[in-house]
């Protein structure tokens, strides 16, 4: 019992935690002039044009799914990639890879890092935090520099110097809230601890949202046989507040927060870019029961429509292929296998990479992590291969060159499989030393389905029949999923990408 509820207090403030940066955040949007002092270096003479000590900034929402913000043209930042927020919280916009996950916010490969000009993508790195103060509206920055790096050398030879640098608000976005009116369903996540698993009360249901005036609103739940139940609360455009205020249901039922209280908030938070809401659904209990609930819902997801996301299946072999950083090396090889399928422990996890046992290799440290319906992470600073036994090992590291993390991987849309940039690294453990190996960028997997037809999830396919693995019939299949068909010709099975 104090498992659970240890766990769903952690998971609910790190909820609550992510809704409130989402939501908060969005007050910083706008126009911004860029001041500093800046001192340029002989070496940074040539490339002038490619940074500013003044210039206009932009900060807005962000393109890319999984960070708050995105910051534009920053010193001068005039590249094919923004600086991406990573979190907002006290006040801090944390960047944690200021130069962009393939070095391109700068164009020709311009580096942010410290005052000092250290190089940016060593095992401690180089995070930028710029500080919001509410009363002025400025943001002030660190000291920084902008460099060119030597990557096989992990040196930097510095451009530029930058003290005294500021944001000074110009104007302030005008931010549009959306209408959430409709019914969403919501899907529980898959973890053990996601749901009460032996609960006659079902993983998913459906939510009719519905909006009042101004930014209230209220959600219908129907959950299984439950009598339908209503929650009151408002929108912000980013956060879905709903208090829970000793709500009980066909007299002996009860509704509660995610951390077992009656009078708290469901918070759920809203993504724009893919239309979804995702956080901590209501707990049932009985009322003035102490033990078990009846169900819960740590996190999930929901999408409007009324329907389902289909699970996609990650198991398999897939072909890596990516771009490098630097063809001199023996690591040129463009191609990569991996193996995602379930360790002996029960749990889904990477297996092989390139040919290497890994989940032996790292005494089973090679859990795989469901992000959302589309995406999954594999942790960085696992061990990937062994050159020299109990010496020399080569090791798996972010796009930041960090091992604290996790790199992830996601589905898309069209049936495209793609993984975050990532590289890894030499580590000695006699000398405690490590040194740059290869990085892989834009990197695209392919699903091995030797012996199995494809079907693209974009074909009609209304005149088909289809089953899961199961047997059980089925009306659709998203991508990544392995399914039965039967056709003229008779039955077999088809990946659908």
């Amino acid at each position: 019992m104090r498992k659970f509820y240890v766990f769903n207090i952690i998971l609910s403030m790190m909820i609550l935690c992510s809704a409130s940066a989402r939501a908060q955040v969005s007050k910083l949007f706008g126009e911004y002039k860029f001041t500093s002092d800046m001192v340029v270096t002989e070496a940074g003479q040539a490339l002038t044009d490619n940074f500013s000590g003044e210039c206009t900034v932009t900060i807005e929402e962000s393109t890319v799914s999984g960070f708050v913000a995105q910051i534009k043209g920053l010193a001068g930042a005039s590249g094919s990639e923004n600086q991406l927020v990573t979190s907002f919280d006290n006040n801090v916009l944390k960047v944690v890879n200021p130069s962009g996950s393939s070095w391109s916010v700068w164009k020709n490969y311009i580096c942010m890092t410290n005052e000092n000009g250290d190089y940016p993508f060593s095992q401690d790195g180089f995070e930028l935090n710029l500080t919001y103060n509410p009363t002025t509206k400025d943001i002030s920055l660190p000291n920084f520099t902008l460099v060119k790096c030597d990557f096989a050398n992990m040196t930097t030879t510095i451009l530029a110097k930058f003290s005294n640098a500021k944001l000074t608000l110009v104007k302030a976005a005008e931010i549009e809230i959306a209408d959430l009116t409709g019914v969403w369903h919501y899907v529980a996540g898959s973890g053990e601890w996601d749901t009460n698993a032996g609960s006659v009360y079902p993983k998913e249901f459906d939510m009719n949202i519905v909006k009042g005036e101004g930014k209230n609103y209220s959600v219908a739940f129907s959950i299984g046989d439950l009598p339908t139940f209503t929650l009151n609360g408002s929108f912000d455009g980013e956060t879905l507040t709903l208090a829970v205020n000793e709500t009980v249901i066909d007299n002996d039922i009860i509704v509660k927060d995610a951390n077992g209280t009656t009078t708290g908030s469901i918070i759920l938070t809203y993504d724009a870019s893919v239309e979804t809401l995702s956080g901590a659904g209501p707990t049932i209990a009985k009322v003035g029961e102490v033990g078990m609930p009846l169900q819960w819902y740590s996190t999930g997801v929901a999408t409007k429509g009324g329907s389902a996301s289909e699970k996609i299946d990650w198991t398999g072999t897939y072909t890596l292929t990516a771009d490098v950083m630097d063809t001199s090396y023996a690591s040129e090889t463009k191609s990569i296998s991996i193996e995602i399928g379930t360790d002996k422990w029960g749990r889904m996890a990477l297996l092989t990479f390139n040919g290497v046992n890994v989940s032996s290799l790292n005494s089973g440290a090679t859990t795989i992590q469901e992000e959302d319906e589309n995406t999954i992470s594999i942790p960085a600073g696992i061990l990937v291969e062994m050159v020299t036994p109990g010496e020399l090992y080569r090791q798996l590291v972010d796009m930041n060159a960090q091992t604290s993390t996790r790199i992830k991987i996601k589905a898309g849309a069209d049936g495209t499989i793609t993984m975050d940039d990532f590289g890894v690294f030499d580590m000695n453990y006699s000398t405690g030393s490590s040194s740059f190996y290869q990085f892989y960028q834009n990197v695209k997997l392919s699903k091995t389905t030797t012996g199995i037809d494809s079907l693209n999830a974009n074909e009609r396919v209304a005149d088909l029949r289809m089953f899961d693995l199961s047997g059980r019939s089925i009306k659709s299949a998203g991508n990544g999923r392995l399914v039965i068909i039967k056709t003229a010709d008779g039955v077999k099975k088809v990946f659908v990408k």
